[in-house]
Formats: C-alpha cells, structure tokens, sequence
C-alpha cells in the first residue's frame, strides 16, 4: 500500500478532523480528536445555557472553536508527511476503515446535536413581533433546556412553548404565576394589586 497523501489528510481533517488524523496514521489521535471535540462543543453549550455571557463572549467561544477545528486539517498534513517514512500503511489507514470513521462520526456527530437540542441548549428563530421591542421579529435566541425548570420560572422570565405538539412557536415574558392575580387597564399592569412597572412593553392603542 501506498504512503498517506498529505493533501488528502489535510482535505479529510477539514470535512472530518478525526478521519484525517486516522488516515494520517494516527489512531490515538482520532480518538483524541474526537473526546476533545465533544468536550469543547458541550463545555460551550452548558456555557451558554446558563445566560451569563454576553455577544462579546459568544463571538469569542465561535472563534476559539473554529481555531480548534482548523487546527487538525494542519495536524493531518503533519502526521502524514511523517508517515511517509514507513514504507506502508497501518491497517487502520484503508480506505473502508477512513469511510467506516467517517459514517461512525456522521451518527455520532447526529447523535450529540439531538442530545444538546433536547437537554442543554436549543436555537430558534422568533416567528412574530408579540415581544418588541425586547425581541424583533427573526431574532435568533438560545433556550436554555439545562438550567431551567417549570419550578425556578419567576415573574419576568422568557419561556418559549408551543400550544401544541406541532403548534406555532410563542415566546413570552411570564406576568404571572399560579395564584396571582393579573390586571391590565388601559396599559398599566397589576400584579396582586400593585403596579408593575414595565420599561421593557411596547403598546398600540390597539392593544386595548
């Protein structure tokens, strides 16, 4: 067999970093490549569904990431000129085995992203204009599925919920919790009797 091509290690770290270090001869590295991946792609979600970064720090972790994933399709080429040294290629580097780590990581890689989606941290885009001027109309916001529960929701909260299964998307500020009682007169708020004073609402004269 035929030493590794550097360029098509470096071709296969860009698309599938751990079958670039795999093809390169480096099976340890795959391996590595894969649980630092998921590491730095989870420590970020949890990071982020806690709240307490601003955009500033978002732009950072989306940086720092994507520095990480440039950095193994120049690791691949590395490894694969210094595998050109031995005269053939190790089991692991033919050509089935490089398609069967590329169809692994493809399931592993759908398997996570469902994983995060449903238990730390979701996207979505806001289909309406029922929160501006807080939140515009196709606005994308970060849910937090992680830190959050039905019993720590507080008056002022976010929520995103639909009213059905496959129902519209809502995103809403709670106003009131289970026992309260809410009133809302000619654009002012009433919590319990006591106004609630709301910088953050917009009203028409149609509202009412």
């Amino acid at each position: 067999m035929k030493t590794p091509r550097p360029w098509l290690a470096a071709l296969l770290g860009l698309f599938d970093a751990p079958a670039g270090l795999l093809y390169a001869g480096r099976d340890r590295a795959f391996w590595l490549c894969w649980f630092t991946l998921l590491a730095c792609y989870t420590i970020s979600a949890v990071v982020v569904a806690t709240g307490k970064i601003h955009q500033t720090g978002l732009v950072a972790i989306v940086c720092a990431l994507l520095i990480l994933r440039l950095c193994f399709p120049v690791l691949s080429y590395y490894f694969a000129v210094r595998s050109q040294e031995r005269e053939t290629k190790r089991w692991f580097q033919r050509w089935y085995v490089i398609l069967g780590a590329i169809a692994f990581g493809t399931v592993l890689n759908e398997s996570y992203v469902h994983f995060v989606r449903s238990s730390i941290l979701e996207s979505f885009f806001v289909p309406g204009r029922a929160m501006a001027p807080t939140i515009l109309h196709a606005d994308r916001i970060f849910v937090d599925k992680c830190f959050g529960s039905a019993k720590t929701l507080t008056h002022g909260d976010l929520v995103v919920f639909r009213s059905a299964p496959n129902g519209p998307l809502f995103v809403m500020r709670i106003v009131g919790l289970p026992g309260d009682t809410v009133e809302l007169l000619e654009a002012t708020l009433r919590l319990n009797g006591e106004i609630v004073n709301e910088d953050y609402a917009s009203y028409s004269p149609s509202s009412f």
